[in-house]
C-alpha cells in the first residue's frame, strides 16, 4: 500500500501513467466500507469493468502525455459549480442539457444530431446566464468536462461486457444527470465525448493537441 495511494494518473520516473488500487484491494476495501445490509454485488467489480477502471485512469495518463501542463492545471478542481446547485435554473438547465445530449447520441440522421447539439448549446448558454456564471466558472466546467469525460466515456467504451452493478446505466445520460456533485460533469462530458466521436471528424488533435475543450469543439462544429 502506498501513503499516497491515487485513482489517476501519476509521474513515474517522468512518465505519465494510469494509477489505481489493485482489483482484490479495491473489492476488499469497498466490502470493508459498506453496511452489512448492503448487498456487495451493487459495489464490487468483475474482472471487465475493473480494466474498464484502469483504462479511466490510463486516459488521464494519455492526455498528461499529449498536454502535461493542461493535466497538471486541472487534476485538482473539485466541487464543479457547486455554488450554483441551490438555483432552480441550474437543475432546470442541466435537465435541458442532458435531454438534447441523449437525443444528439442516439440520433442518425446529421442535420437533426446538429440541431440536437445546437439546442444542447443554447439549454447551456441559458443556465449560465440565468445562474450568473463568470468566465472563470465556464472555463472551470469545460475543462473539468475535458478531463474526466474522457476518462468516464473511456470506462464507458470498455465496460460494455461487464456485469458489475456499478457499470450498468454509464450510458443513460438523462438519468446520469440527476445526480450532484462532480459526477455530473463526467457524464456531460462523456456525452460529448460520444457525440464527437460519431461525427467522425478529426477531433482527437484538436481536444489533445490544441487545448480545445469539448464544449469548444462543438462549437466550432456547429460554425
Amino acid at each position: 500500500p502506498q501513503k499516497d495511494n491515487k485513482a489517476f494518473a501519476v509521474k513515474i520516473e517522468g512518465e505519465w501513467v494510469g494509477s489505481y488500487a489493485t482489483h482484490d484491494y479495491y473489492n476488499q476495501s469497498i466490502l470493508e466500507q459498506i453496511p452489512v445490509w448492503l448487498p456487495p454485488q451493487f459495489f464490487t467489480m468483475d474482472d471487465e469493468y475493473y480494466r474498464a477502471v484502469v483504462i479511466h485512469e490510463m486516459a488521464h495518463a494519455f492526455q498528461g502525455k499529449q498536454d502535461d501542463k493542461r493535466l497538471i492545471a486541472t487534476e485538482n478542481y473539485h466541487d464543479i459549480s457547486n455554488q450554483f446547485v441551490s438555483k432552480k435554473a441550474f437543475k432546470t438547465g442541466i435537465e435541458e442539457e442532458s435531454k438534447y445530449l441523449a437525443l444528439a447520441i442516439e440520433e442518425t440522421d446529421i442535420k437533426n444530431k446538429r440541431k440536437d447539439i445546437d439546442k444542447f448549446l443554447e439549454a447551456r448558454n441559458k443556465r449560465r446566464a440565468e445562474c450568473g456564471y463568470d468566465l472563470q466558472d465556464i472555463e472551470a466546467e469545460m475543462q473539468f468536462e475535458w478531463l474526466e469525460g474522457c476518462g468516464r466515456y473511456m470506462e464507458y467504451e470498455t465496460s460494455r461486457d461487464s456485469n458489475s452493478m456499478i457499470s450498468k446505466g454509464l450510458g443513460d445520460i438523462k438519468e446520469k444527470c440527476k445526480v450532484s456533485g462532480d459526477d455530473l460533469f463526467y457524464t456531460l462530458g462523456m456525452a460529448q465525448y460520444i457525440i464527437m466521436n460519431q461525427m467522425g471528424n478529426d477531433w482527437e488533435k484538436e481536444v489533445f493537441e490544441k487545448g480545445m475543450t469539448p464544449e469548444e469543439y462543438l462549437r466550432k462544429l456547429e460554425k
